[in-house]
């Protein structure tokens, strides 16, 4: 990935492709959210250009789209079915014969969407691990702070039980015994 500063000159249209572009070079068998897929997994090379916002900055070089769609769809250049012609529903069930394999762009793309939902599910599995491990480490000091105070308490409790000890001890009145050892002194 390349940062780009400057003027918007440096973005020619012709050498330079957004992610609607690439889509539109592979004839429909890859989607701008597939090609933006490739951009996150590090497949596909990107420029990042600044001066066109912080959305939509990505590009690829044109030469560097069509190597890298002639590998992952052979020759591309043979127009797709079209788009009339496929349904919206899986490749894979949208075949005409139960036993007949789906079409080349079909298998990539499902084989794409299958590598960004399992690339998402370990991102949101990673968090949750970690959130987990946190709650862990909290309900551990939670319960280390809960024994101290225990035992805090307790202690308190046995310094108050010699205090009133001690108090009840020193205000007594006096008891007969201690009242005749005071009269015969």
């Amino acid at each position: 990935m390349v940062t780009h500063g400057g003027a918007s000159e440096d973005v020619a249209p012709d050498e330079w492709m957004s992610a609607d572009d690439i889509a539109a070079l592979s004839r429909g068998r890859a989607t701008a959210n597939t090609v933006r897929s490739w951009w996150r997994s590090g497949a596909l090379e990107f420029d990042v250009f600044p001066e066109l916002g912080t959305k939509s900055n990505k590009r690829s070089n044109r030469a560097a789209a069509e190597q890298f769609l002639r590998r992952k769809y052979g020759n591309f250049d043979k127009p797709a079915p079209a788009a009339a012609d496929r349904s919206h529903a899986t490749p894979l069930v949208a075949s005409s014969h139960p036993g007949s394999p789906p079409a080349a762009g079909g298998v990539a793309d499902l084989i794409d969407t299958l590598a960004t939902v399992r690339a998402s599910a370990d991102a949101v599995m990673q968090a949750l691990i970690a959130e987990a491990e946190a709650n862990a480490v909290r309900s551990r000091a939670i319960a280390e702070a809960d024994e101290k105070r225990v035992e805090t308490l307790k202690h308190l409790q046995t310094m108050l039980r010699g205090y009133d000890l001690a108090l009840s001890t020193h205000l007594q009145p006096p008891t007969v015994g201690d009242v005749s050892e005071v009269n015969t002194s």
